[in-house]
């Protein structure tokens, strides 16, 4: 029998390292989003994980790389979330698009607020490999709402031209105005926060008419 098929106590090594590394991500989602990126330590991680040091350094280089796969598993589900809610909706304009994306997306890191913490402050305060990696998460959601500009132009709705600056734009103003939303959450609800993404998004990427106030 090969390694990776051995059974300890029921469970194969590759089912066990599994669950160790859930408990490890499950462990930063909790320090990181309570006690920030600079409260929290490897060790503190791996007593809150159960699990050793050693463990630790087979699935993740440094605390940031941590940090990354827990901003990585927050992001996915929301995108997970959006995607079906959209796919639910079938045919939609642009703007429904929008609307459905940022109120289930943003609705379901909301949701938690370890979750918005991680997402909206401390993924900006790690060192050059978490920096490096959300230049990259920026640059795809940028992507994403390029090709939403392209659809529109083909729709005969845009008028066609580069969409690259506009689209950072984009990503910025919804990371920020989600990162001040969350300071304030009896201030400012989710339906308002969604409403000025939707209106500020369209206007930026140059699709159909902004949403009337």
């Amino acid at each position: 029998m090969g390694t990776s098929r051995r059974s300890y106590g029921g469970r194969t090594v590759e089912e066990r390292r599994a669950d160790r590394r859930d408990r490890m991500l499950a462990a930063g989602l909790e320090l990181f989003g309570t006690e920030g990126r600079n409260g929290t330590s490897i060790e503190r991680v791996c007593q809150v994980a159960s699990v050793s040091i050693r463990n630790f350094y087979e699935e993740f280089t440094s605390r940031d790389a941590l940090l990354v796969e827990v901003h990585k598993r927050i992001m996915e589900a929301s995108t997970q979330a959006a995607n079906a809610a959209c796919a639910s909706a079938g045919e939609v304009t642009l703007e429904e698009r929008l609307r459905i994306n940022f109120t289930v997306g943003l609705g379901t890191i909301f949701a938690d607020p370890r979750a918005v913490r991680v997402a909206y402050t401390e993924v900006l305060g790690g060192g050059s490999e978490v920096q490096e990696y959300w230049l990259a998460w920026r640059a795809n959601l940028a992507g994403v709402f390029r090709r939403y500009r392209a659809e529109e132009v083909e729709r005969g709705r845009a008028e066609d031209g580069d969409s690259t600056m506009p689209a950072l734009m984009a990503v910025g103003a919804i990371h920020e105005l989600a990162h001040a939303a969350s300071q304030r959450p009896s201030e400012v609800p989710l339906r308002a926060l969604v409403d000025e993404l939707v209106r500020f998004t369209l206007a930026a990427i140059g699709g159909s008419a902004a949403v009337s106030r």
